[in-house]
């Protein structure tokens, strides 16, 4: 140890003298039995057994010998098993000491080295220090320790020599860092790592560590300058592309040589990127845009769009021009052509169109990349700027004929699509003037698509038609029909007759106008009259001009005057609808029934092409009991409920027959028939009951010679000489009178009788048409005298009436068809209550005889 180091710390240093062996007071000591002596009484301690304070240790800062290093292995290890060996200053010097000797390299050269920078390889040491020609590797020299210092593994460790294969990996990768820092790597270094790490590979040895230690140092020179080895590419066929856009840190091959790509596997470990393998990042990192682009190239920058998120990247991108459009345009200039609808582009020139004919079909596949970029990819966007093209070249009169049939061709195709045109486009079509017609350009709507119904009035009418001349768009146009319907263009005759009314220019002389012309022109009136469209003013007079009849009064007379010249039903119910139309009334000064002078007779039809004409006298509306058939001709029958009420106003036609009516039928059935149906009697009068008064009893007094009976056992109705026929209003007598007669005698009564008219009024109406009643047609001819029958009150008064029948009394009066009032019924049913009965043993009995019209007498 030389001079005592620990003095300070009180550690004191025996002299030799106690080593030796000696003579002291005449008493013998051998060598070394002093310090025995000491180390037993005193505490005394040497190395390897002293613990020593924590100050550094002079003596290892220099060689040791061979002997020296085991005591001092001894030394530790003591420590170790007294658990004494800590860090501190003490363990620093021993580890960073130069006293341990080892050799370098290739065996050759020997060194003392600290253990902290010194190797005891148990395996592959050969390995590092033969096969390497990277860095000297110090090894503990076996040859000079021998085989004892491997009983010292733990000890070494303990002061830091390192035993493991990677630890030697690292200490290599950081020397040759350093010596890349410095400058000092040559390109023969770099073929030596990389066989290095191919050797490594070879045996099938861990390299993790050797990897890690160089992989990130800047030692590889690339066309970028020095790089590292996760920084660097090494280019093959795959960074092809990348190159062309990219200032890519690709090895310098011409540096190193072709050699180097030799060792793509162990460039790769290193971390190299050899394969592209999607590093898209990398492109954009050292991203530059070339003059001009190949596809690939736009299909790779693309691609890092989708796979990066750089916005650096896309504002360059944005600024420049490098997307093939016919010539190079900035993305924001550019739209993306798709099949489905990419036509609208084509209609006019001033679309930049990226499309697959230069880029082929995988170019729609980057539609969101293209949109991030800010080219126009979506239909509703790009019909947009049409609309705005549309409206310019439209507001210029420059719209063509091949833009026109290119945009008619394009809309066809949208529409098989299911493709709608915004609003914008929509409105441009329809606002704007972009159609060339015979009469200049014009809006769709104002616009005609010529077809033959059109012909006819082409000489009396100028008219908008599409113009289908060579030198407009041919014969083209008619092929795009649909699509010009949809754009407003009329392609109906039926809808265009707005034209016709604003177009119509009639030759000043009329004879000029073809027939075929004119008929035209009056199936467009018929049309607009459909439409209930008013003819415009200006359209009436030209009309007038050449003799038309426009008044319609006018027309109605004269429609009407020519009435009677037809026979085919269907003309004359139309000539009648279109006077009930405009409600045509008679003449001022005319009768009511006539609509005028020269028509004033109603057609009855007889068949669909004949019939007659009649007076509205001879007609009805009405018969609703149906027995009026031949008396008077019902027109309900023959027309249709719309006209019924204009033959009333206009004609004067009574709407169902009057009391007139059925007192003519009646007469005739007096003299035609002898027999009536319940039905029709009913009818006739439940009609006389109910129109019943002073006008109608004088007339049917004076006009009815016969009246109804019912027979006698069936339910046939007989028409009797009033005069001979009776009204029983004695019950008694009646029956008696209907027992003695072979022949009806009373008046016909309905059964079941009418609800709404009584016996009473039909009693009354018979009484003042002249029928006699039985009470004063009958004459009593002699009785029993009740003046000789001796009479016996047989009850009390009101005895013989009981409250009973009184009930059934006041029933039956209550009738509302008797029409009997209150008091009256009160009155009638006292006196039966006041009614006084007497009896007598002997029989009254009574004889009456009926006068018959025959001059014979009825005795009951």
């Amino acid at each position: 140890m030389g001079t005592n180091p620990w003095r300070g710390n009180c550690y004191v240093e025996l002299a030799e003298d106690y080593l030796i062996s000696g003579n002291f007071a005449g008493s013998q000591t051998k060598e070394k039995e002093l310090i025995s002596f000491l180390k037993e009484h005193v505490g005394a301690s040497d190395i390897p057994d002293i613990c020593p304070p924590d100050d550094a240790l002079p003596t290892v800062k220099s060689p040791l010998t061979k002997a020296n290093t085991f005591l001092l292995l001894d030394w530790i290890r003591n420590l170790k098993s007294q658990r004494k060996l800590v860090q501190g200053n003490f363990l620093k010097s021993v580890s960073e000491g130069c006293w341990l000797w080892t050799c370098l390299g290739d065996s050759t050269s020997y060194s003392f080295m600290p253990p902290s920078k010194s190797f005891l390889l148990t395996t592959h040491g050969s390995l590092l220090q033969n096969g390497s020609e990277l860095v000297d590797i110090p090894m503990v020299d076996i040859q000079f320790y021998g085989s004892r210092i491997n009983e010292y593994n733990e000890e070494l460790k303990s002061i830091g020599v390192m035993f493991e294969f990677g630890e030697a990996c690292k200490f290599m990768g950081k020397r040759l860092m350093s010596l890349a820092a410095s400058s000092n790597l040559t390109k023969s270094s770099v073929f030596s790592i990389v066989k290095f790490v191919r050797l490594l590979r070879q045996k099938y040895l861990p390299l993790d560590d050797f990897v890690k230690a160089i992989q990130k140092d800047k030692w590889l020179k690339t066309l970028k300058g020095d790089m590292s080895a996760v920084d660097s590419i090494l280019f093959d066929s795959e960074w092809k592309v990348a190159a062309q856009i990219s200032s890519l840190p690709l090895i310098d091959n011409e540096y190193y040589g072709e050699d180097i790509s030799r060792f793509k596997a162990e460039l790769k470990l290193l971390g190299v990127k050899v394969e592209f393998e999607k590093n898209y990042n990398v492109v954009v990192d050292f991203f530059k845009i070339p003059a001009s682009l190949t596809v690939k190239a736009t299909f790779l920058i693309l691609e890092c769009i989708r796979c990066t998120n750089s916005s650096a990247f896309l504002k360059m991108l944005k600024e420049r021009k490098w997307l093939h459009a016919g010539v190079l345009k900035s993305p924001s200039e550019c739209f993306l052509f798709i099949g489905e609808w990419g036509c609208i582009l084509k209609v006019f020139s001033g679309f930049p169109s990226i499309s697959e004919q230069h880029y082929g079909p995988d170019i729609v596949s980057y539609k969101n990349e293209l949109q991030k970029l800010g080219v126009v990819v979506d239909f509703d966007e790009a019909a947009k700027v049409f609309a705005r093209q549309f409206k310019e070249h439209a507001s210029s009169s420059s719209i063509t004929k091949e833009n026109v049939l290119s945009f008619l061709s394009c809309y066809r195709q949208l529409k098989k699509a299911d493709r709608h045109l915004p609003m914008e486009v929509s409105k441009c079509l329809r606002e704007e003037k972009w159609l060339q017609t015979r009469l200049g350009r014009r809006v769709p709507k104002e616009s005609i698509l010529f077809h033959s119904d059109w012909e006819n009035l082409s000489p009396i009418v100028s008219l908008p038609y599409i113009d289908d001349s060579d030198t407009g768009y041919g014969g083209g146009n008619l092929e795009y029909r649909d699509e010009l319907k949809a754009v407003g263009v009329v392609t109906e005759f039926s809808a265009g007759m707005q034209f016709v009314v604003s177009g119509l220019n009639i030759p000043t002389n009329p004879s000029d106008v073809a027939p075929e012309s004119f008929l035209s022109l009056m199936n467009c009136i018929r049309i607009l009259l459909k439409e209930n469209n008013a003819l415009p003013e200006q359209f009436l007079a030209q009309l007038e001009a050449i003799g038309v009849t426009v008044d319609n009064q006018h027309g109605c007379s004269l429609i009407a005057s020519h009435l009677e010249s037809h026979s085919q039903f269907t003309v004359i119910c139309r000539i009648y609808r279109c006077l009930c139309h405009f409600k045509s009334e008679p003449r001022e000064g005319a009768t009511k029934e006539r609509v005028n002078e020269t028509s004033g007779q109603i057609f009855i039809p007889n068949g669909s092409n004949a019939g007659q004409w009649v007076c509205p006298e001879d007609c009805v509306i009405y018969d609703k009991d149906c027995l009026f058939g031949v008396q008077l001709n019902v027109l309900e029958k023959h027309y249709e409920k719309d006209l019924l009420n204009y033959f009333c106003s206009a004609f004067g036609v009574r709407r169902y027959p009057n009391i007139d009516d059925y007192c003519k039928l009646w007469n005739g059935w007096e003299s035609k028939k002898e027999k009536l149906t319940p039905v029709e009697c009913r009818a006739i009068w439940l009609y006389v009951s109910q129109h019943w008064n002073s006008k109608t009893e004088k007339l049917l007094s004076e006009k009815l010679l016969k009246l109804p009976v019912s027979s006698k056992g069936s339910d046939d109705i007989l028409l009797f000489d009033k005069n001979a026929i009776l009204i029983p209003d004695d019950l008694q007598l009646q029956d008696s009178l209907e027992k003695a007669s072979p022949d009806p005698l009373f008046v016909w009564y309905p059964k079941p009788s009418f609800l709404s008219v009584t016996k009473s009024k039909l009693n009354e109406i018979f009484a003042s048409i002249g029928v006699r009643t039985i009470s004063e047609s009958v004459k009593k001819e002699g009785s029993s005298l009740l003046d000789t029958a001796e009479l016996k009150q047989i009850a009390a008064k009101g005895a013989f009436i009981k409250k009973g029948l009184i009930r059934i009394v006041l029933a039956f009066l209550a009738d509302p068809s008797l029409e009997i009032d209150l008091e009256k019924r009160r009155q009638m049913v006292n006196y039966l209550v006041d009614l006084m009965v007497f009896e007598t043993e002997e029989p009254i009995t009574a004889s009456y005889g009926l006068k018959l019209s025959t001059g014979s007498t009825l005795k009951v």
